[in-house]
């Protein structure tokens, strides 16, 4: 088993289950509950809310699949990339807008699941 990859698996499932709960209740109920949004995009954005769920939850299955598959080297790669694009894009969405990092934490998730899968790899 490679431990590295474990990790990863449990701090993707970890983020994932911060994401459904408290985000849900911090994030998703409040922009249901805007009425200055019209449907369509609030109804988008909660959209894009769940895929955000799902994709979560694949990267710590995937993750887990791959701390026993020696094999699933691509597999691996791809959610790296993808773990340490999220963190790129919130550090940069950060800067670009000029947010508060500790108001937009998003990086201080991705950026552990990053480092791990890249040990993992090694």
């Amino acid at each position: 088993m490679n431990i590295w990859l474990a990790a990863a698996a449990l701090v993707s499932l970890a983020t994932a289950l911060i994401h459904i709960f408290a985000g849900e209740r911090e994030i998703a109920r409040p922009l249901l509950r805007a009425s200055d949004l019209a449907s369509v995009p609030k109804h988008t954005q909660f959209y894009c809310w769940h895929i955000v769920s799902i994709v979560l939850l694949a990267m710590a299955a995937g993750y887990g699949y791959g701390s026993f598959e020696p094999t699933a080297i691509a597999l691996n790669v791809m959610l790296t990339g993808l773990a340490a694009s999220f963190a790129l894009w919130n550090i940069g969405l950060i800067l670009w807008k000029r947010l508060s990092p500790k108001h937009m934490i998003q990086w201080a998730l991705f950026l552990p699941i990053s480092g791990l899968g890249i040990a993992g790899l090694t």
